[in-house]
């Protein structure tokens, strides 16, 4: 994320930009990098390199020679955020009926095409665990979801390693 004369200017690299595996390297000639870790020092002219949407390295190092390079001159790059409590996607939970719905499962509820999940990405949102309902003891279960552009749940849903879907309970 970005301003530009005061106005948000959102710079994503998407796979369908570089490809799954493509290699990029994201370089401001200019500019210092400045790590999250408020005690690690600060790199002049600092390089990000990205393959697959991970980063490889970042810091004082060199831009293979293979990599796409964007210019990032007068961006902020920064990580996508994570929102461990949210109800976007337009999703429904318990009633009145009783204080407790262990049966409710955010996943049944979610628009996967709400807007609210375009805007949570547009302010650099990346990652959130959205619930079901509130002001109960127990709401039901939640899901973890990657806020990636999808036509369905599972095109969003996060996975454990036994293929359930990520989430918990609220």
């Amino acid at each position: 994320l970005a301003t530009r004369n005061g106005v948000a200017d959102r710079v994503t690299l998407r796979q369908e930009r570089l490809g799954p595996e493509s290699l990029a390297a994201l370089v401001d000639p200019g500019r210092t990098v400045i790590f999250m870790d408020i005690d690690g020092p600060e790199i002049d002219r600092g390089v990000l390199v990205v393959q697959g949407g991970k980063i490889l390295a970042a810091g004082a190092v060199a831009v293979p020679a293979d990599a796409e390079v964007i210019d990032v001159t007068g961006k902020v790059v920064m990580p996508g955020l994570v929102c461990s409590h949210t109800h976007i996607g337009a999703v429904a939970g318990g009633d009145s009926s009783g204080p407790l719905h262990p049966d409710v499962r955010a996943l049944d509820a979610i628009n996967v095409r709400d807007p609210g999940i375009q805007k949570a990405q547009a302010g650099g949102i990346t990652t959130v665990n959205c619930m079901p309902g509130s002001g109960h003891l127990m709401s039901g279960r939640t899901i973890t979801m990657k806020l990636r552009d999808g036509n369905t749940i599972d095109d969003l849903a996060l996975r454990l390693l036994d293929g359930s879907i990520m989430g918990g309970i609220k």
